[in-house]
């Protein structure tokens, strides 16, 4: 295996506001090229359907799809100019197949999220851009640290997949160098 190092600029934003001032600070702006990561996710905690309100899902929904709109718009207009860009999107393995229980809220907001990458890539792909998405397995996170440790362990130890977040980061890099792959809406498993 190739390792491929990527130079970038982690910013930690709230994507939920409507702010582009972020975007406007010069190390993005008077970038070569610029690769938009979007690995937002509400906090939650898996609970069953019928113990969800709108809220539940809506806040899902505002981090997930909107707050995907929120970093990909600005972004879209300086990669267009530059000729490339890539966006990357964050899915999960729990869109795939039967949800798991207690996961409505998310894995809506996660398929609605895949069909943002969707049509990002319709749209811009064949004008430079690369758009895909990435779907790990269940990751150890501050976010599951919050769920109840025997329901952590039962994942754990029931799934299929577990993916440990320097896994997903490399898998990426290796994706976003890589000349094979081609941007066009495809998901990843990791």
């Amino acid at each position: 295996m190739v390792e491929t190092k990527m130079n970038g600029l982690v910013l930690r934003h709230d994507v939920r506001s409507e702010g582009t001032s972020i975007w406007n600070r010069p190390e993005i702006q008077e970038a070569e090229s610029l690769t938009l990561v979007h690995n937002a996710c509400a906090a939650f905690s898996p609970v069953p359907m019928h113990q969800l309100n709108w809220r539940d899902f809506e806040s899902n929904f505002l981090t997930a799809v909107k707050g995907a709109w929120h970093c990909s718009q600005p972004l879209i207009r300086l990669m267009l100019k530059k000729g490339q860009g890539s966006i990357v999107n964050i899915l999960t393995s729990a869109i795939e197949g039967a949800a798991p229980k207690g996961f409505a809220a998310y894995v809506t907001a996660k398929h609605a999220l895949q069909g943002f990458t969707l049509a990002l890539a319709a749209e811009y792909g064949a004008r430079g851009l690369k758009v895909f998405s990435v779907s790990p397995g269940y990751m150890e996170t501050s976010l599951t640290q919050q769920w109840d440790s025997r329901l952590r362990e039962t994942i754990r130890t029931n799934s299929s997949r577990i993916t440990l977040p320097a896994e997903a980061a490399a898998r990426i890099v290796a994706l976003l160098g890589s000349d094979a792959t081609p941007g066009r809406g495809e998901n990843y498993s990791v």
